[in-house]
């Protein structure tokens, strides 16, 4: 899996495409600028906001959650 940070809304912590698709991310990072990519199978997004709102642990959670939809549904 690919992993971003991407502007996903406050109660979004973190999304997983299964095709493609044309989305905005952060080019560097956190919160720093946006482009936009084509995702492709096992694109995940994560929400910066995550880390800072809440906790480290948090946001591990997320990318494990995200792994396991892409293991189970794909």
């Amino acid at each position: 899996m690919e992993i971003y940070y991407a502007p996903l809304g406050q109660s979004v912590f973190g999304k997983t495409y299964f095709g493609e698709d044309l989305v905005k991310v952060y080019s560097n990072g956190f919160n720093s600028e946006e482009v936009e990519i084509i995702t492709k199978p096992g694109t995940m997004l994560i929400n910066p906001n995550v880390y800072f709102m809440y906790n480290i642990g948090t946001a591990n959670n997320t990318i494990i959650h995200e792994c396991v939809h892409w293991v189970r549904h794909r």
